[in-house]
C-alpha cells in the first residue's frame, strides 16, 4: 500500500508539471507565431532605396526576389540612361553622368513586351567641383573590388610607372597582347536587352566583345588613379555599335581616345595601331559609364 501511495503522489505531481508545461507552451504561441511572422516579411521584402554617394554616383537597393524584368531610368536634360538589374536583394552603385543639376530617377517594373510601369521615383541634386570624379568610381558598367585579380593585375603592371601616360600604356599592352575579341559572344548580346559587362569574368575569360573590355580597362586603370570613361557610339571603321575608351592624363591635362579591342584584332592580324586615336574618328552618340 505505502508503494501504491507513493507512486500515485508522484502521478499527481507529473500531471501538473504537464499541465503547467502545456500552459506555458500555450501562453508563448501567439508571441513566438507573430515573432516568426514578422521575420519573415522582413526577409521577403527589402525596402527600395536611393542614397547619393556623393563622388558622382549612386546606391540604389531594390527586392528582385521575384526575378521581375527591373530597371533603373537615370534621366537629366531630356538624356536618359537605362540600367537593368538582376535578380534577387540587389545592391547596385549607379552612375550619374551628365554633369551637374537635377536627375529624375525611376526604377521601372516590365509589364508586357517593351512596356514597363514606375514603381519608385525621386530627384537627386548634383553639384560636384570635379565633375569627371564620376569616371575615378566603380559603378554598374565598371564594376571592381580591391580585390579583384584584375586589380591586383593593373598594381603589378603600374608598380615602377612614374607618369599617368606609363600606367595608361602599360595596362593597354597587357591587354591588346593577351586578350581576345570574342566573335561567337558579340551574336547572342545583340538579342539581350542590356547587357551589363563583367570585368572579373572578362579578365579570367580573356576575352570580350568591346563593351566587355572596354569595362575592363577602365577598371584596371580607375584602381591605380587614372580618370577613364567607357564611351559607346560609332565608328567608321565598325559598322555596328560600339564601345572604347576616353582616358584622362592628369599630368598633360589631356584626354585620349583609346580603342583596346580594335587594337587587339589588329595585334593579332599583324596590322599596324597606334594607342592614341584620332577623337573626330569616333562619335559618342549612346552612353558614359
Amino acid at each position: 500500500m505505502t508503494f501504491v501511495q507513493k507512486g500515485s503522489d508522484c502521478m499527481e505531481k507529473w500531471k501538473w508539471k504537464w499541465l503547467m508545461a502545456a500552459a506555458l507552451v500555450l501562453l508563448l504561441m501567439p508571441v513566438m507565431g507573430v515573432h516568426t511572422i514578422m521575420a519573415a516579411k522582413e526577409k521577403e521584402k527589402t525596402e527600395t532605396s536611393v542614397t547619393d554617394n556623393g563622388n558622382g554616383t549612386f546606391d540604389v537597393v531594390y527586392d528582385n526576389t521575384e526575378g521581375a524584368g527591373i530597371v533603373v531610368m537615370v534621366s537629366k536634360d531630356e538624356v536618359d540612361y537605362k540600367y537593368f538589374l538582376s535578380e534577387g536583394i540587389v545592391t547596385e552603385v549607379i552612375p550619374l553622368t551628365l554633369g551637374n543639376g537635377e536627375y529624375k530617377i525611376r526604377i521601372c517594373k516590365n509589364i508586357t513586351g517593351n512596356k514597363y510601369s514606375v514603381i519608385y521615383s525621386t530627384t537627386l541634386e548634383i553639384e560636384m567641383e570635379d565633375e569627371t570624379i564620376v569616371f575615378t568610381n566603380p559603378n554598374i558598367i565598371v564594376d571592381y573590388e580591391t580585390k579583384e585579380k584584375a586589380v591586383k593585375k593593373a598594381g603589378t603592371l603600374c608598380k615602377s610607372c612614374k607618369t599617368d601616360i606609363k600606367k595608361i600604356t602599360a595596362v593597354y599592352k597587357y591587354l591588346v597582347e593577351n586578350y581576345s575579341y570574342d566573335y561567337a559572344k558579340v551574336e547572342s548580346v545583340r538579342s539581350m536587352s542590356g547587357y551589363i559587362p563583367s570585368v572579373s569574368k572578362t579578365y579570367a575569360d580573356k576575352m570580350g566583345i568591346c563593351y566587355d573590355i572596354a569595362s575592363l580597362y577602365a577598371a584596371m586603370l580607375r584602381s591605380q588613379g587614372i580618370t577613364a570613361k567607357v564611351v559607346t557610339g560609332y565608328t567608321p571603321a565598325i559598322s555596328t555599335l560600339h564601345a572604347w575608351n576616353e582616358v584622362y592624363d592628369e599630368d598633360k591635362d589631356k584626354w585620349y581616345v583609346i580603342d583596346v579591342t580594335s587594337d587587339i584584332v589588329y595585334y593579332q592580324a599583324g596590322v599596324s595601331y597606334k594607342m592614341k586615336k584620332d577623337a573626330e574618328d569616333y562619335s559618342a552618340v549612346k552612353y558614359y559609364h
